[in-house]
């Protein structure tokens, strides 16, 4: 009987330090969840500069609209966010739009539509083919 109580007193032993090491041990970050954790503060930030165009564009302040979709534009792009990006593209085509600089609306509209198509959004396809037949109306 005192055998067993030895060797149920050295296991339980064991398994406390076994368990204490695991426990008190760091566990490091995937590079992936880290990876995740950056794309997602990226994401916020080029939302964040969408919506400060979309504002900046209903005030007319073209510029500063231009400004703040290229920004996002380009952290669409780091992340490889193709939906967001074929949006800010099609906001700076509108954009162009209104500065009465066809021919770069018509450069932005023909990348959006290729995005559109890559990823099958249909709906996007369509509206861009629409934008575009105007924006080629706008220059004659």
């Amino acid at each position: 009987m005192r055998f067993k109580q030895v060797i149920l007193t050295i296991i339980t032993i064991s398994i406390a330090i076994t368990a204490n090491l695991t426990v008190n041990r760091l566990v490091p970050f995937s590079t992936a969840e880290v990876l995740v954790q950056t794309s997602n503060a990226k994401k916020v930030e080029a939302d964040r500069l969408n919506d400060l165009g979309l504002e900046q564009l209903d005030k007319s302040q073209f510029e500063a609209a231009l400004q703040s979709f290229q920004q996002a534009l380009a952290i669409y792009r780091e992340i490889q966010d193709r939906k967001n990006e074929l949006a800010a593209q099609g906001n700076l085509a509108i954009v162009y739009d209104n500065l009465g600089n066809y021919n770069k609306a018509i450069e932005y509209l023909q990348q959006v539509l290729a995005i559109a198509r890559e990823i099958k959004d249909r709906k996007s396809e369509g509206k861009t083919l629409s934008n575009l037949g105007n924006a080629y109306d706008n220059l004659t």
